[in-house]
């Protein structure tokens, strides 16, 4: 994502249309900016057998965030309600291009994405109470 997004955005891999669309209303509330990637078929994406592993989450290419998320979501997330976020570009200061919430450059860590998590929480609490 790093490449697809920049420093700006991180990449936001969901299961369920709800997920997505709570983190991404809370991204709209927050500094904590996503941009939503697909979990498409295609072969660069098909997990692969490992000969050390049950498999293996590296595509046959670099740059495979999809088949990273693919491998999160579909061999650890038993839920139907997950999502994974690809942070890399935007958790940490990558060569003093990444941001905090000030918009000033870092050279550490840009505290990203505890702003995001409680906003889709409230969010996702509210429309819970909502279906009771």
């Amino acid at each position: 994502c790093v490449i697809a997004l920049g420093n700006e955005f991180a990449g936001l891999f969901a299961k369920s249309e709800e997920i997505a669309d709570a983190l991404e209303k809370a991204s709209q509330q927050s500094w904590n900016k996503v941009w939503r990637m697909p979990l498409a078929e295609a072969e660069h994406t098909k997990l692969k057998p490992s000969s050390i592993a049950d498999v293996s989450n590296l595509g046959a290419r670099a740059g495979g965030a999809i088949t990273a998320a693919k491998f999160i979501l579909q061999e650890f997330a038993k839920t139907e309600h997950a999502a994974h976020l690809d942070v890399a570009s935007v958790a940490a200061s990558i060569m003093g291009k990444a941001v905090d919430a000030t918009g000033a450059n870092c050279d550490f860590s840009t505290g990203w994405g505890p702003a995001l998590l409680w906003e889709a929480m409230h969010i996702l609490t509210e429309k819970g109470k909502k279906r009771k």
